[in-house]
């Protein structure tokens, strides 16, 4: 493998996030009420990101790009809040530590791309003493977008100097995985958060493992 650096997702890949997302969503909902956005168009199943784009279409449609200016910064606002909370009581996954050490001993680059803000990454990070292993840390703040957009990936790949043929992508989630697709990163999954292998798998995962330690051991034999 003619890999020169890993990337990794944060919550779900190296930490337990217990997020309240109902609550979290309620939040969004109602902050983007008070910009008057529709409310037909906003609801708990659809997803943050879809939020902010329906709702950024919304106002532009209607004449108010003031108003539509104001979307990503009031929903992040609002993100900030839940995840600060789920950020204090998080909890390293099995083996992440030993596993970020034991890629960066390849000689390997690291990075971290998440979705959360980063005001919540950084109390994560310094709660679990982790930031030392990462050559560059990417959240939505730096990018503006949510993953599945690939920006976050494409600043990554530009920071640490590879390409993305020589890059790869560890996360738990399918928004991970179509991330990756969209950078042109292949993509490794584990089973530590919200997707199983089949999940992953239909993604194009190029491997799924079950844990962080197993995707250690063959990333080692890959690099011999």
């Amino acid at each position: 493998m003619k890999v020169k650096a890993v990337i990794f997702d944060l919550d779900g890949t190296l930490i337990t996030f217990k997020l309240d997302i109902v609550g979290m969503k309620k939040e969004i909902i109602r902050r983007l009420l008070k910009l008057n956005v529709a409310r037909n168009l906003l609801n708990l199943n659809v997803k943050v990101a879809e939020m902010i784009e329906i709702s950024k279409n919304y106002l532009l449609k209607m004449g108010r790009k003031d108003l539509a200016a104001k979307v990503i910064s009031e929903v992040f606002s609002a993100a900030d809040e839940f995840e600060v909370r789920a950020a204090k009581i998080s909890e390293l996954i099995e083996d992440a530590e030993l596993v970020l050490k034991g890629v960066r001993e390849l000689g390997l680059k690291v990075g971290l791309l998440t979705n959360n803000g980063r005001l919540a990454t950084n109390i994560v990070l310094e709660k679990h003493g982790i930031a030392k292993y990462f050559d560059i840390i990417i959240t939505r703040d730096e990018t503006k977008t949510l993953k599945p957009d690939p920006t976050g990936l494409h600043l990554l790949l530009s920071a640490l100097n590879v390409s993305p043929k020589e890059a790869i992508f560890v996360g738990d989630s399918i928004i991970d995985a179509r991330a990756a697709k969209k950078a042109g990163v292949l993509f490794f999954g584990v089973e530590t958060g919200i997707h199983d292998k089949d999940d992953l798998k239909r993604e194009n995962a190029v491997s799924v493992f079950d844990n962080l330690k197993s995707f250690l051991q063959f990333l080692k034999k890959k690099m011999k």
